[in-house]
């Protein structure tokens, strides 16, 4: 069984072009400090939106969270769907 966290960076149209490519940087190194050492994986797609497969369901809730908090701490805010 795996689980998938589907998401995307809320109001990314309003982040200027400098910045926006920060975000990427940033959301793509949360992604692979979250996906790295359990076998799991991520992807970015569309500008800002995102999938992680999780390996192990049981982290779900730690993935999500850790991705949640990677970003926020760098000043950006996701959205879970």
């Amino acid at each position: 069984m795996i689980a998938v966290i589907s998401g995307d960076v809320i109001k990314s149209q309003h982040i200027p072009k400098h910045d926006y490519d920060a975000m990427l940087y940033q959301l793509d190194q949360s992604i692979r400090a979250i996906t790295e050492d359990k076998h799991n994986q991520g992807i970015i797609y569309r500008g800002d939106a995102f999938q992680l497969q999780i390996n192990q369901p049981a982290q779900v809730c730690n993935a999500a969270l850790l991705l949640y908090l990677h970003l926020k701490a760098s000043g950006y805010e996701v959205r879970h769907r």
